[in-house]
C-alpha cells in the first residue's frame, strides 16, 4: 500500500509526469509477475527433489532480468524520454518487489517436501554418503 501511494505521488512530479503511465504498467508487470513467481516456488517446494527450488529461483531471478532490461529499453526506443527520471520510480517497484520475493522465497525454502516419496536424486545422494 506504501509502494502505491508513493506511485501516485510520483504523478505530481513533473519529471514524473510524462512516465507515469510507464511506472504504473512496471507496478502491474511485477505484481502479476511476483503472484506467478509465488505459485511457481510453492510447488517447487513441495516438490521430493531437492534441486528443483534452487533452480526455480535461479531462473526466477534471470527471467526477471531479461524482463526488466526489455521493459527498459523497448520504453526508451518507443516513448524516447528526454530524461532518465522514469528510472528512478522503475528501480524503487523492483525494490521492493524483489525484498518482498526474498521474503517469501525464504519462508517457502524452509517448506519441508512430503517425504512419502523420495526423488531420484535424493536417493543417489543418500548413496554417495
Amino acid at each position: 500500500m506504501g509502494l502505491g501511494l508513493i506511485l501516485f505521488l510520483q504523478g505530481f512530479f513533473p519529471p514524473l509526469k510524462p512516465h507515469i503511465g510507464f511506472i504504473w504498467a512496471c507496478w502491474g508487470f511485477f505484481v502479476f509477475f511476483t503472484i506467478g513467481v509465488y505459485f511457481l516456488a510453492e510447488n517447487a517446494a513441495k516438490s521430493t527433489n531437492l534441486h528443483t527450488f534452487s533452480s526455480v529461483v535461479l531462473g526466477v531471478i534471470f527471467v526477471k532480468m531479461v524482463f526488466i532490461l526489455m521493459m527498459i529499453v523497448v520504453y526508451k526506443k518507443i516513448a524516447n524520454p528526454e530524461s532518465l527520471w522514469f528510472v528512478i520510480p522503475f528501480f524503487l517497484i523492483y525494490l521492493v518487489f524483489t525484498i518482498f520475493e526474498v521474503y517469501f522465497m525464504n519462508i517457502l525454502g524452509k517448506v519441508k517436501p512430503n517425504k512419502s516419496k523420495t526423488s531420484a536424486v535424493q536417493d543417489e545422494d543418500k548413496r554417495s554418503v
